[in-house]
């Protein structure tokens, strides 16, 4: 069976931020990242725009299943 990258378009932890119609972020809010784990901005929009733009997640998320590089 195939293990499912996460979305973040579905995920609770995707927090979008209004910067004042310039390009907008979407931020990861999870327990995880917010303990200083890096960056935490999953993705900038368009101008005026609200739609996610990222497809999966980012290499960082706290989510994803980690591989053992052996």
């Amino acid at each position: 069976m195939k293990n499912k990258t996460p979305k973040c378009a579905g995920c609770g932890h995707c927090r979008f931020e209004n910067c004042n119609g310039n390009p907008n972020r979407y931020y990861c809010v999870h327990p995880a990242v917010m303990a200083g784990m890096g960056n935490r901005m999953v993705c900038r929009t368009e101008r005026h725009s609200t739609a996610i733009t990222i497809k999966t997640s980012p290499r960082w998320c706290p989510l994803r299943e980690r591989r053992d590089a052996s």
